[in-house]
């Protein structure tokens, strides 16, 4: 998978975690409930599947960004 692939897929990943967070938790702030464990969801819910593809594909679009840019995964000197 391509550097840019990955990235649309993490992106897209991220659209509809966020849309499963908005309509799991419809008063609250998607924004600041993505940080809570709650943003997991229950095993089995759709807002749980919107999280391990999330998480799924930000490993693969790290490993991309590592691959097509080394230096930004290296630690600060």
């Amino acid at each position: 998978m391509t550097f840019n692939d990955a990235h649309a897929a993490h992106a897209a990943a991220d659209e509809r975690w966020m849309a499963e967070i908005r309509a799991a938790y419809p008063r609250e702030w998607a924004g600041d409930v993505r940080y809570t464990d709650r943003a997991q969801g229950e095993e089995g819910s759709p807002l749980r599947a919107a999280y391990e593809e999330y998480q799924r594909t930000r490993l693969t679009f790290e490993a991309a960004l590592a691959v097509a840019y080394p230096s930004a995964c290296q630690p600060a000197a």
